[in-house]
């Protein structure tokens, strides 16, 4: 089967659930792909789950060319209203999503360059996305302000892992010391499933996106090697595989090491001058894996 890169707009989309992956897959395996995979500038759009499966169990796919002429944000458009149709999303997943897409910003771009007739009011761009998506423009907005103002937190409704208000109360909550706030929105647990102080949940909230960011890695070495196998060219004078595979590594231990694993075994991120002056984690209140690993085992020896 053809390979192609997995464009941007296709990666906004949530992958199925284990269940309805599982039933993809055997209808796969049972009747091959029926659905074309979209491509755009040979680039996949919308199918990305079909193309991983098919290539997966050596299955040819069918695939369908938009032209390359028209704009990104018409393919958006076309792949939202495929994508958005035929999932089962929330309406804060909708909005989450349409934002991250670009959608609103197209409407508030048209509308600036589009003067209303007269006797019209101006067009509402929120509503006009709402309107595309199937969710209301209050929730388009908001996830707009979460894009601009917690970025970490538009993937976990996204995701479906949190709604648009659990969202915005934790963005609209106030600075405060962790023993004098109050648990708003949705329980956050690190790794070991011990809830997180309300201090640290937009921290924790983060760790997601550097599962995805290390996921990105993954894709990237994978993708190397495909085109590397793919090819009968001797491609060692353009690329150093070597080199490549050091700066991968060295980009996923840092993203490893950046990543909240746990609250802090040595001060609990009590929030007092214990935390402040906790030499394990340097008054973050959270460790990463590594560091969490090598506190267990000083405390086991």
């Amino acid at each position: 089967m053809e390979s192609h890169p997995i464009h941007r707009v296709a990666m906004m989309f949530p992958a199925p659930s284990d269940d309805d992956m599982a039933s993809l897959r055997e209808s796969i395996e049972q009747d091959g792909v029926i659905q074309p995979i979209l491509l755009w500038r040979e680039q996949i759009v919308d199918g990305k789950t079909r193309y991983g499966i098919a290539k997966e169990l050596g299955i040819d796919a069918p695939f369908e060319s938009l032209p390359d002429t028209l704009e990104e944000s018409q393919v958006v458009q076309r792949c939202a209203a495929i994508n958005l149709s035929r999932r089962h999303l929330t309406s804060s997943q909708k909005a989450a999503i349409a934002v991250q897409l670009g959608m609103l910003d197209t409407e508030i771009e048209r509308n600036a360059t589009t003067e209303p007739e007269e006797g019209e009011k101006p067009r509402d761009a929120g509503a006009a996305v709402a309107r595309q998506v199937g969710t209301n423009k209050g929730y388009v907005w908001t996830a707009k302000d979460l894009r601009e103002n917690a970025p970490e937190l538009l993937p976990q409704v996204a995701s479906g892992k949190m709604t648009i208000p659990q969202a915005k109360r934790i963005l609209n909550e106030p600075d405060e010391p962790a023993s004098k706030s109050r648990v708003r929105g949705p329980t956050v647990a690190d790794k070991n499933g011990k809830p997180v102080p309300p201090a640290l949940v937009g921290t924790f909230v983060k760790r997601e996106s550097f599962g995805s960011a290390i996921n990105l890695v993954g894709q990237v070495r994978k993708t190397i090697n495909r085109i590397i196998e793919d090819t009968d060219d001797d491609l060692t004078p353009f690329l150093s595989v070597g080199d490549i595979e050091g700066c991968l590594n060295d980009l996923r231990r840092l993203l490893k090491a950046g990543m909240p694993h746990a609250i802090c075994p040595r001060c609990k991120a009590s929030g007092t001058r214990k935390q402040h002056d906790c030499e394990a984690c340097n008054g973050a209140g959270w460790v990463p894996k590594h560091l969490w690993d090598q506190i267990e085992k000083e405390k086991s020896s």
